[in-house]
């Protein structure tokens, strides 16, 4: 998984994405960890949040 946050045509975003192809597509507790982190950077900086399965 990789994750990060930028500018989106002006607008503030966080982003992640997954590739299914790895671990079977499982989301695992580390990635979970991850996901609710930049939850929580989205929310603070009242920002959209935005995920990309492959």
């Amino acid at each position: 998984m990789v994750s990060g946050s930028g500018v989106i045509d002006g607008r503030g975003v966080c982003v992640y994405g997954e590739d299914g192809r790895v671990d079977g597509g499982c989301l695992g507790e580390i990635d979970g960890k991850k996901i609710v982190c930049l939850m929580d950077v989205a929310g603070k900086n009242e920002i959209g949040m935005m995920g990309v399965k492959d």
